[in-house]
């Protein structure tokens, strides 16, 4: 059975985390876990590696979404000639692709919710 350690792992291997210590990441990967095991087909094995793999990509657009009031998000930086601008909206329409694409990469495992019709 995956566990939020094993998510930890994952997240640790697989995303820019390494500032963070594990107590900060770990409810983050207890929540993507959860997320998971929510939605998880009945004939899923429970050491099935795209559990991990998913929950993770969930816990880190958690973990971002969390860290988002942190300054150093907004602040823009100059060396000479070029100015640096962090873009927090931007950074959080690339954490949510980035977990959008976990899920649907996750399909073969998680339960159909239903259609979903989102217009622009």
């Amino acid at each position: 059975m995956i566990t939020a350690n094993d998510v930890l792992t994952v997240l640790r291997s697989n995303y820019d985390t390494v500032d963070y210590p594990d107590e900060e990441l770990l409810s983050c990967c207890d929540i993507g876990l959860r997320w998971v095991n929510a939605r998880l087909r009945s004939d899923t094995a429970d050491d099935e590696p795209l559990i991990a793999r998913t929950a993770a990509a969930v816990a880190h657009y958690h973990f971002f979404v969390r860290t988002l009031c942190e300054p150093e998000k907004y602040e823009t930086y100059r060396v000479g000639d070029i100015t640096i601008n962090n873009n927090p909206s931007k950074a959080l329409e690339r954490e949510t692709l980035l977990r959008d694409t976990a899920i649907a990469e996750a399909a073969s495992i998680l339960v159909d919710g239903g259609f979903y019709c989102r217009g622009y």
